[in-house]
């Protein structure tokens, strides 16, 4: 019973420990999760994803706003609200589970209404990652932008480049983690969660962990749980020091 009441004592300091460093910063996160496509095939694990990464950053202190199967116009509107968020954030995190694409070094995150027969259709219909990553340029610690989403192009033969919308800024600290490589797709796994996001979720409550080591660690828990057919990237600019989702105990 002692032994009982000793480990009840030591959880509520950590608890009360980790509350204390999250009242230090404002976080804020915007999570996405895309499936139910109306002119494309659907897909089975993006809403879990994002409810379940939800789930995890609200217990990291983020205050998170959650949009599953969001059409173009709500995409924008919830972008347009959460970068007002970010400019006196000191964390922002973006999550996104649902169909991409990547074309002329643009990525494109498709809403479920959005229109796809030609790359056009598809510019035309879909948010972009450099609005998202000009829309979080306030957050003064650490952006993150993590993708689960393929990064493949089904209009090879397009040769016409679509007009897409200028980046305004970028984070002094930013950190873009995506699913797979250039112009490869994402596995949905066989469980409740895609092999990407599972990782993330194994990792990313985890205390003391510098965000870079936390990204390689998800890269090679994809690597083994896919076989090598899944090999995720990430892009980093600054800082120096070490940054933490979680911070040390």
């Amino acid at each position: 019973m002692r032994l009982f009441w000793l480990k009840l004592v030591m959880l509520a300091v950590t608890v009360l420990s980790l509350q204390s460093a999250f009242a230090q910063d404002k976080r804020v996160a915007l999570v996405i999760g895309n499936a139910d496509y109306r002119n494309i095939f659907k897909l089975k694990n993006p809403v879990n994803d994002a409810t379940d990464i939800g789930a995890a950053l609200s217990r990291m202190g983020f205050s998170v706003t959650m949009l599953n199967n969001a059409t173009a116009e709500q995409m924008h509107d919830a972008l347009a609200a959460f970068g007002g968020k970010a400019k006196q954030a000191d964390y922002a995190v973006v999550f996104y589970a649902g169909h991409a694409i990547q074309a002329h070094g643009v990525n494109w995150l498709i809403p479920v209404d959005g229109s796809v027969d030609t790359l056009l259709d598809v510019a035309n219909h879909s948010i972009t990652l450099d609005e998202i990553v000009g829309q979080m340029a306030g957050a003064e610690q650490l952006a993150v932008v993590l993708l689960d989403a393929a990064r493949n192009n089904p209009f090879p033969e397009s040769k016409t480049l679509p007009r897409t919308t200028p980046q305004a800024a970028t984070p002094k600290n930013l950190l873009i983690g995506y699913a797979t490589g250039p112009g490869q797709k994402v596995s949905d796994g066989e469980g409740r969660d895609s092999p990407y996001t599972r990782a993330l979720l194994r990792h990313i409550e985890t205390p003391g962990l510098d965000v870079a080591d936390l990204v390689k660690r998800v890269r090679d828990d994809v690597v083994k749980a896919t076989a090598a057919k899944q090999i995720p990237f990430f892009h980093m600019s600054g800082p120096d020091e070490a940054v933490y989702l979680v911070p040390p105990r």
